[in-house]
């Protein structure tokens, strides 16, 4: 017979709270009915490529304040649209609900395919294809650029886009890496579930196109040496002259 060594139970990683946030949580721990507000779901992508300094990662910079940083990950919330059915190549939706340790279903699901359209939205790289092992080789043109932007709306998800042009989700490109919390304190808090992807051949990341009419900044995208992220304070990317945490 053999014995299997009991499993421990892993804690959750603490990160300190950035210098601008600890009087806010050092506010709320002094409260004596302390109130967590709920977190909406999300899911975030970290994009990996090799670069001249080793393996390089996709950062964005969001104009305004948001709970998923003003610099992170591509990614956002989920839609009731990224629960509807599409063609899957790879994992099916079961056996991304034991990756990601999740007993419902659409849960699962929703959070596969939220990832790939937020990575579609934010980034122009898009995780899908007309047959397994295929990949969409050039999705940068006024047709896919329009559906990029009409995502937006949620009204035509990715789902209903995927199906019309006879596509699937290539689900076999993604890999869980874990997931991020926000802090008990924060009065807008997310629960992201983090996926990995390398740049899928023949396409690049590239902003969103702003809405007709708008002046909006979509936002702005960077590689920067994963290396560098952990030696200590990089340049990251943002407005001319910005620096950030």
């Amino acid at each position: 017979h053999v014995r299997r060594a009991p499993q421990r139970r892993v804690a959750p990683a603490r990160i300190p709270a950035p210098r601008s946030e600890e009087e806010a949580a050092r506010q709320w721990v002094a409260q004596d009915h302390r109130h967590v507000r709920p977190a909406r779901r999300a899911a975030a992508v970290a994009v990996v490529r090799d670069g001249p300094q080793g393996p390089e990662l996709l950062l964005r910079h969001r104009p305004g304040q948001t709970p998923l940083g003003v610099v992170g990950l591509p990614g956002g919330s989920l839609t009731d649209q990224d629960a509807e059915a599409c063609t899957w190549y790879g994992p099916s939706p079961r056996a991304w609900a034991r990756r990601l340790g999740m007993a419902d279903l659409r849960s699962a699901r929703q959070h596969v395919v939220a990832a790939v359209r937020e990575l579609f939205e934010e980034t122009g790289l898009l995780l899908v294809g007309e047959r397994e092992g295929d990949v969409v080789m050039d999705p940068a043109t006024p047709l896919w650029e329009e559906a990029r932007t009409s995502l937006e709306s949620e009204g035509f998800g990715l789902p209903a886009q995927l199906q019309r042009r006879g596509l699937g989700l290539r689900t076999d490109l993604l890999r869980p890496v874990g997931r991020w919390i926000s802090p008990d304190f924060r009065h807008r808090r997310f629960d992201a579930v983090v996926f990995a992807a390398a740049v899928p051949p023949g396409q690049q990341a590239t902003v969103r196109p702003a809405a007709r009419g708008s002046e909006e900044v979509a936002g702005l995208l960077a590689w920067v040496p994963a290396g560098s992220l952990l030696d200590g304070p990089v340049a990251l990317p943002g407005p001319p002259g910005w620096l950030g945490e």
